[in-house]
């Protein structure tokens, strides 16, 4: 088993190579985030900027339309999207605000109303 997890291991970079030059259509993905903590803000807001000049970070409505045939891209794409709603996010939307950037944020709604920290800890 050992063997067969060297060899998977030794042989990604290049088959992820070979995949990136051979295939023929531009990749759709969504990347998904939880829940970023203070120390991790600048982290996050580098890992924007890469992934600015890697790919074309999409709108959900352009994800929309690209999911009903109704739009093609020419560049590998990304939508962003955030669950839970939790406070770091607020930070996040506006560091992806500076870069003119939209995601999907999934807000829990009996999440947010409640007001006590015992319910809260409870609730997650």
């Amino acid at each position: 088993m050992k063997i067969k997890k060297l060899v998977i291991y030794l042989l990604y970079p290049i088959l992820f190579f070979l995949k990136k030059f051979l295939r023929n259509e531009p990749q759709l993905r969504v990347l998904v985030f939880h829940y970023i903590t203070s120390d991790q803000y600048e982290k996050f807001e580098d890992l924007i900027i890469k992934l600015n000049k890697n790919f074309q970070i999409i709108s959900p409505n352009e994800f929309t339309e690209i999911i009903k045939g109704k739009k093609k891209i020419y560049k590998d794409s990304i939508l962003l999207s955030f669950d839970d709603g939790y406070k770091s996010q607020f930070k996040a939307s506006k560091i992806l605000k500076r870069y003119k950037i939209k995601a999907i944020f999934f807000i829990t709604l009996n999440f947010i109303k409640i007001k006590s920290k015992k319910k809260v800890k409870n609730f997650l």
